[in-house]
């Protein structure tokens, strides 16, 4: 929904926009000695959204609101019957804008400002705190470019054992290339560098990635190849695992294909993603479940991550758009750990169904 205001000569536009997604999941997991646990059932979990975006010419600012534990940004559901226990609410975006001639710059707290055609390196659910610049450059038969950067500082790690106050910082630089081949082929490629600045603790050594993604479409858009690689340089930081010094690579090849008026969306995917290839409390954490938790002498959980890396898996899916606000997945995951970590539950390899409803607004 949207409204219009007049405010003196210049326009300015007010959108309150949001989403209510459901989700159900049934998870597998087999133990390092080959022992197989029952599938375990999440019978229903939602997720809410509710934001605003407000632009009068150049400047802009915008927030929004959702469901989750702020400890926690990859994961925003909340399971049914949990509201009795008090369900959580915080700022998941708050941030002012400027946008003239091809330029964008933010501040504040926002989506991390690259492209990306998947979630490998990072969650979309992870909105970093900091300032971000993009710039759009055209060329005359040559194609458009567009380059992104930003810093970003967050004390994401939960850790009572982290002194307090301790703040990590990201730099990234991504370069976008694009061009449309006489609308035979729609060809997109970008590559970037992330540089962390993380005060030195056992839970976080610095990285130094350099990502790059290729997609290629085909003129009735129907047909989609995406193509990730990640890399990381630091491999040598005393705080990388021993064994785990040369786990820093990481690749993906992915299908998708539309079809019946473009309501269904099939998709095919293998990821493979090393240790080290990533951040891996900063990634999409669907694809493994191998849960790292500490205990207090009350029986309580203090720190708990799901690391999002240290796997080779296939991820399958299939879209129906109801409507152009409601949509429905189904999807599948079969995944197994790459190289067995002491810290980690006994896990070897991982299978997930989860079908899911959203409806946006």
């Amino acid at each position: 929904m949207s409204y219009k205001i007049s405010a003196q000569q210049n326009k300015s536009r007010v959108k309150f926009y949001g989403s209510i997604r459901l989700r159900t999941e049934l998870n597998k997991t087999t133990g390092i000695n080959g022992e197989d646990n029952e599938f375990k059932s999440d019978f229903l979990k939602y997720r809410f959204r509710f934001g605003l975006r407000y632009y009068k010419k150049h400047w802009g600012a915008g927030a929004r609101i959702r469901s989750g534990e702020p400890a926690f940004p990859q994961n925003s559901d909340v399971e049914f019957g949990n509201s009795f226990k008090g369900t959580q609410l915080f700022i998941d975006k708050a941030f002012i804008q400027y946008k003239n001639y091809g330029f964008k710059a933010w501040i504040g707290k926002n989506t991390l400002n690259i492209w990306q055609p998947d979630q490998l390196m990072w969650d979309v659910d992870v909105n970093p705190e900091g300032v971000a610049l993009t710039q759009n450059i055209h060329f005359y038969r040559i194609g458009d470019f567009k380059i992104y950067g930003g810093y970003y500082v967050f004390d994401y790690d939960n850790d009572p054992q982290t002194k307090p106050g301790i703040k990590n910082s990201i730099a990234i630089a991504q370069l976008k290339y694009r061009n449309y081949f006489f609308n035979f082929l729609h060809l997109s490629i970008a590559s970037g560098w992330l540089h962390t600045g993380f005060e030195q603790t056992d839970n976080w050594p610095d990285y130094e990635i350099f990502f790059s993604y290729l997609t290629l479409q085909n003129g009735r858009k129907n047909l989609k190849l995406i193509f990730d690689f990640f890399h990381n340089f630091n491999n040598d930081s005393p705080f990388i695992k021993p064994g785990f010094e040369n786990q820093n690579t990481g690749y993906s090849v992915e299908a998708q294909y539309r079809f019946w008026r473009r309501k269904f969306t099939a998709r095919l995917k293998y990821a493979y993603l090393e240790r080290y290839a990533v951040i891996d409390r900063l990634a999409q954490n669907d694809w493994i479940q191998n849960n790292i938790q500490r205990i207090d002498s009350n029986g309580n959980i203090t720190y708990r991550y799901t690391p999002a890396s240290n796997f080779r898996g296939i991820n399958l899916s299939l879209d129906y758009k109801i409507s152009p606000d409601i949509r429905t997945r189904i999807e599948f995951w079969t995944s197994e750990i790459l190289q067995a970590e002491n810290s980690i539950s006994g896990i070897n390899s991982f299978s997930k169904i989860r079908g899911e409803l959203v409806y946006k607004f």
